[in-house]
């Protein structure tokens, strides 16, 4: 940890996950790269979600992690598996990231590359793979000089260990944790295929989780709307995955063909904060059976700062869709009904109230859910401020910008508690964070 590059604390919190006995049975896991880490947010799925997927890796790498999950936990009741493409055919970070964090037993890597060898596997079974194997396994200074002279005198160890307990606050999912959103290129896929040896370990994955009694859920997320498939590769896919369910009946197999704006990701094949957001609700209206509603109560440190980092407005009312959080909008423009309508979560929200209109025309507004909706009803201006009961005789005191832009409070249901307040400036009706000075 203490030289290590930026990535490595993931694997090696994974390693660590999968090889402790946890208090807390997990019902829900999730497998696979980094498009599945970054889709699935365990803070707003349930309290009983982890998500150990891992960017880079492959169904091979993901047997050995679910392995490692059982052999110490137990079977979870779902496995929900997604991979990007790519992973079906190559294993881009299997040397530079698994051997590298020492992710595996030597047994297990011994394994991979006895099956690579096999399958004769380019992106495993390289020409130098049984010296790099020792070279990884030794820790000999061919693999580690580098990263010894990039972390300097300083080391990287306390960055690395922030790193690493980061990934327990958000249940696993470390790619995608900003609202930032890429430059997307249109994008055609005209081919799917799965290699011999990805082929072998996709099914064997399935198959350990079945034969331990698991539910298998086999997910392709949304891609940007940029995003086309030909005619062929549909039906390379379809082929392939009607085949799957023959020899596995009991799985499920999902495929989110509809595009999601370009808003919801950092880049071409990865959710940003938004989109996983968007995906979740949808995952837990897909599967009722799996997920419980509202919000879990374990993960709400985690959506307390995913909220506080919150830069787009209209990105700020998706929070009124998941109980216990509610918002209070003062509107100083006159824009937010217009806003309102146009919003992709107006039909997830169960409550957009007019509370008042001041003196000086401006509105204020309660959003969220039916649930304890009651909270609202005491808030009144006073010396300059509006003062807002929170509960039973705890009053918060509220000083919204009253001449321009649009201000947001976000509290949780009933009042309780306030988690953050901000204010949206407007030029030329494009609405920007105003930062604190």
């Amino acid at each position: 940890m203490a030289f290590i590059d930026g990535e490595a604390p993931y694997y090696i919190w994974n390693k660590d996950v999968c090889n402790m006995t946890h208090e807390n049975e997990m019902d829900v896991v999730i497998l696979g790269d980094s498009v599945a880490n970054s889709s699935f947010m365990p803070e707003i799925l349930s309290d009983k979600t982890v998500n150990l997927s891992l960017g880079g890796t492959t169904p091979i790498e993901n047997y050995y992690i679910m392995q490692d999950w059982m052999d110490n936990n137990g079977a979870p009741k779902h496995v929900f598996i997604s991979f990007m493409d790519s992973h079906f055919i190559e294993a881009e970070c299997y040397w530079k990231r698994c051997l590298y964090s020492h992710r595996f037993t030597t047994k297990q890597n011994w394994e991979i590359l006895k099956n690579a060898k096999k399958y004769k596997e380019s992106s495993i079974a390289t020409e130098t793979c049984d010296m790099d194997f020792l070279s990884y396994e030794m820790y000999l200074p061919n693999k580690y000089v580098t990263a010894l002279g990039n972390a300097g005198f300083d080391q990287r160890l306390k960055g690395n260990q922030s790193i690493y307990n980061s990934n327990y606050l958000y249940g696993g999912r470390y790619i995608g944790r900003t609202v930032e959103v890429g430059e997307l290129l249109p994008t055609e896929y005209s081919e799917f295929r799965v290699k011999p040896m990805f082929d072998k370990y996709y099914k064997d994955l399935i198959r350990m989780c079945i034969d331990r009694g698991c539910e298998v859920h086999i997910v392709k997320p949304p891609l940007p709307e940029t995003t086309t498939f030909t005619e062929n590769y549909v039906r390379q896919y379809e082929e392939y995955y009607d085949e799957l369910q023959k020899l596995f009946p009991m799985i499920t197999v999902e495929w989110w063909r509809q595009g999601y704006d370009a808003a919801c990701f950092a880049d071409n094949s990865h959710m940003n904060m938004s989109g996983a957001f968007r995906f979740g609700q949808e995952i837990k209206d897909a599967y009722p059976q799996v997920f419980d509603e509202g919000c879990p109560q374990e993960r709400m440190k985690a959506i307390n700062a995913t909220i506080e980092s919150e830069k787009i407005l209209d990105e700020m009312l998706k929070w009124g869709t998941l109980p216990p959080y509610a918002l209070v909008v003062y509107d100083a423009e006159g824009d937010f009904d217009e806003m309102y309508g146009e919003s992709y979560w107006k039909d997830r929200l169960e409550i957009k109230q007019h509370i008042l209109t001041d003196e000086s025309d401006s509105a204020i507004y309660a959003i969220g859910s039916a649930e304890g909706s009651d909270w609202f009803e005491e808030i009144y201006l006073k010396d300059g401020a509006y003062e807002i009961c929170l509960g039973e005789n705890v009053k918060y005191e509220w000083s919204p910008c009253r001449t321009s832009g649009i201000s947001v409070l976000v509290v949780t249901e009933n009042g309780e508690t306030v988690i953050t307040e901000k204010t949206f400036n407007c030029e030329e009706s494009i609405y920007t964070l105003q930062e604190n000075e």
